[in-house]
């Protein structure tokens, strides 16, 4: 319990300090929701998180893994008006960690009728949720599945300009994230035992597992599993539904593939969000899980499927 009061006063100390700018206040004050929810200080239903949001299908498909502009692309779908549904949303905000992590158990078990079962309820609460676009992890694991969902839509992969840039850019910030949820203080609630699937859940299915607590992500090998993905999309979307959006390329592709017309296309500069100036946080969390009384739990319980 230590540690959750430690984590809890972070949160809170980190939502009244973070004044820079309307999206770094925007940022904690999420932050401190979603761990008062996880931790049980704070419990909200679906039916008040969806109240006033109208119910409407996906029109935008995100297929492009998290450190790969997802953020800024967010910031720059709302600006043409658009709903995306990013990681930040969809488990800060919304509270869909539970409904993800029995997707995950439902794709590591491999049974089919599990895996709809659990995407229905994935896809439907998006939809209540009045979201018409998915980007970041994990929707972009089941982009497939949304096209089968939504044939109409279109599919955006973001992408970074190598393999070896997105490897470097994992290993500076989010793997510290994906450490720390295998410590013990996520068996403490069965909301933190989800979060940890749905923090560590995703990597197996690309092709990089953490089974145990001394792997430590090879940047070669995550720069192949990015390439590797890149191909598999790129075979699985119809060229004519596809778009290939790097941060640097801005508003201009991202209009004509959506069909705004250019007079209607933000002419102000495209959004960068720099997450990195933000790792440091990650590093005080991990380091406040893995403490004595916090170490890492046995892979048996983690809930993630064996890679012997």
């Amino acid at each position: 319990m230590r540690c959750l009061h430690l984590l809890w006063l972070l949160c809170l100390a980190c939502a009244g300090a973070a004044e820079e700018s309307e999206v770094d206040r925007g940022f904690w004050h999420i932050s401190k929701i979603f761990w008062g929810w996880m931790l049980g200080v704070v419990d909200v239903t679906p039916e008040e998180m969806n109240k006033g949001r109208v119910r409407q299908p996906l029109k935008i498909i995100g297929a492009g893994f998290g450190r790969t502009g997802t953020s800024s692309m967010a910031m720059a779908m709302e600006r043409l008006g658009y709903r995306p549904y990013h990681w930040v949303e969809g488990m800060m905000t919304m509270g869909h960690i539970g409904l993800w992590a029995n997707w995950y158990r439902a794709v590591h078990a491999n049974k089919q009728p599990a895996i709809d079962i659990a995407f229905n309820k994935v896809s439907e609460a998006i939809a209540d949720g009045g979201f018409n676009v998915t980007l970041d992890f994990p929707a972009c694991l089941a982009f497939d599945s949304f096209m089968d969902k939504y044939p109409d839509a279109k599919v955006l992969l973001t992408v970074r300009s190598s393999g070896e840039s997105w490897a470097k850019s994992v290993l500076a910030g989010v793997i510290d994230m994906t450490w720390s949820a295998q410590g013990r203080l996520f068996d403490l609630t069965p909301r933190l035992n989800d979060m940890r699937l749905v923090v560590m859940g995703g990597w197996p299915l690309i092709g990089q597992n953490f089974s145990t607590a001394s792997e430590l992500p090879n940047e070669t090998l995550l720069a192949s599993v990015y390439e590797n993905w890149i191909v598999k999309v790129k075979k699985t979307v119809p060229p004519e539904k596809l778009l290939i959006h790097e941060a640097k390329d801005g508003y201009g592709p991202l209009c004509k593939f959506m069909e705004i017309p250019e007079a209607e296309c933000p002419k102000e500069p495209y959004p960068h969000l720099n997450a990195s100036k933000d790792q440091w946080i990650h590093r005080i969390i991990t380091y406040i899980f893995m403490r004595r009384g916090c170490e890492v739990a046995p892979s048996s319980q983690r809930g993630l499927p064996s890679t012997d």
